[in-house]
């Protein structure tokens, strides 16, 4: 289902917000990593405290 243009502008505005106060972010790509070694990765992050967001690259840009 598409998300209407107030959704993503609602979408872009909370991601806006959470990088504005984070102190650390990272952009990474997924090609090579398996599905194990991502949700890995997510477990870490989120048992640090961290938030794993993917973001629709459209939207991103």
């Amino acid at each position: 289902m598409a998300l209407s243009r107030a959704k993503k502008n609602e979408l872009l505005e909370g991601y806006e917000a959470e990088l504005a106060s984070a102190t650390h972010a990272f952009v990474v790509g997924f090609k090579g990593i398996s599905v194990v070694q991502a949700t890995e990765l997510r477990s870490r992050i989120r048992a640090n405290g961290g938030h794993y967001v993917v973001v629709k690259n459209t939207l991103a840009r």
